[in-house]
């Protein structure tokens, strides 16, 4: 694959996709001639600034996989950002997100994006970003339940990509739609358009329901599914071959459910690959996970995402079950497997995080197949 593209050349389908977004960022436009201009300006005083950062530090435990075929054990600093964001107008907030490597002695913008709100609650957000799809691939790691998702999530190749995303809610109801271009290792441009859709159905028993789907431009470019399980600490373990694909499309229904210390959710996904050179392909995954707060704490879920748990005077204790099925296998091709998990969290108010999680996992199909590994990780986090 040629990955010599020149970075200034202007072809027909970048003038497309940069029309595209030209054309969505206009059309809030009427919507601020109705409202006018008065809304946008504050008062010097009302300027903000907030820092604040992260630290994750891992420890994990591997045995029974073949590869190996002894324990294993290894340290390593899995995330460290500072963040900002920064007030700048009423209606205008800077987002910024600054990934910190210890080890390289390096550092990288993980995030960089304006929030606008809009009149009549319409939202535009343009800049480096996550793309969003569903609950747990949007939440940020550190309100995570777990050490690590759900297996069946990496399926999603939706990585942090420049774009825009415009939403608006009306009711009880959140629609949104988004728009990003990335490029992946080889130099080609990868195209994604994503829509979601979030209700929240107080009355019915659910604190939310949601629907997502996208569809990624390929342009021969090379898709391919790799996963650690949870159980690897050393390299991919499993992984379908590299397909060359034209369209990659997902489609995924979510909920999840809280009610005091109680919280479960769950996740539906369904992904297709378009390739005429090895043949269309069709992954499908689930996961589940429940938690139960020992204390008098709860989690917070708004607008299809976790948020931090903020404990009170006493630490917060909380038990987490996982289960992720993911079904890689096609045409003679790849994997499919389950994980088990349950983990003990414990939080306290100055931003301290300790988790613990042993998980099991099962390969059911592929060149592993009735292959099992298990795995103990500890995660220690410090959020300022």
């Amino acid at each position: 694959m040629n990955s010599q593209r020149s970075a200034s050349a202007l072809t027909p389908g970048s003038a497309h996709r940069a029309c595209a977004i030209g054309v969505a960022m206009l059309l809030p436009l009427p919507v601020f001639a109705a409202e006018g201009l008065s809304g946008w300006y504050s008062d010097p005083d009302d300027f903000r600034f907030e820092l604040s950062g992260v630290l994750m530090e891992d420890f994990s435990y591997l045995r029974d996989i073949r590869r190996l075929q002894s324990p294993a054990s290894q340290w390593n600093i899995r995330r460290s950002t500072i963040e900002a964001e920064i007030g700048l107008l009423q209606r205008l907030t800077l987002e910024l997100d600054l990934g910190v490597d210890l080890e390289q002695k390096d550092v990288t913008w993980r995030d960089a994006y304006l929030d606008v709100d809009l009149p009549d609650k319409w939202a535009l957000r343009i800049g480096k970003m996550k793309q969003s799809f569903g609950i747990l691939h949007t939440t940020s790691l550190k309100n995570q339940l777990s050490p690590e998702r759900p297996m069946a999530l990496d399926m999603l190749t939706l990585e942090r990509a420049p774009g825009l995303s415009l939403e608006r809610r009306i009711g009880k109801a959140l629609f949104s739609t988004a728009y990003f271009e990335a490029e992946d290792d080889d130099g080609e441009t990868i195209a994604s358009a994503l829509g979601q859709f979030v209700y929240e159905p107080e009355s019915y028993g659910f604190q939310q329901a949601g629907f997502s789907v996208a569809t990624q431009d390929y342009n021969q470019a090379t898709y391919r599914i790799r996963t650690r399980a949870g159980t690897d600490v050393m390299d991919n373990f499993l992984r379908t071959e590299k397909i060359t694909a034209e369209r990659v499309r997902y489609y995924g229904p979510n909920a999840a459910w809280q009610r005091g210390r109680f919280t479960v959710l769950g996740e539906v996904l369904r992904t297709e690959v378009s390739s005429r050179k090895e043949g269309d392909r069709t992954y499908t995954g689930a996961y589940l996970q429940a938690s139960w707060f020992f204390t008098d704490d709860q989690h917070r879920i708004e607008d299809g995402v976790l948020k931090r748990v903020k404990s009170g005077r006493r630490p917060a204790w909380e038990l987490v079950s996982t289960w992720s099925r993911l079904d890689a296998y096609s045409q003679g091709d790849g994997f499919a497997g389950d994980t088990l998990g349950i983990g003990l969290n414990y939080y306290r108010s100055d931003g301290i995080k300790i988790m613990g999680e042993l998980n099991q996992l099962d390969v059911r199909k592929g060149y592993q197949k009735d292959q099992s590994g298990l795995s103990f990780i500890l995660r220690l986090q410090l959020a300022f």
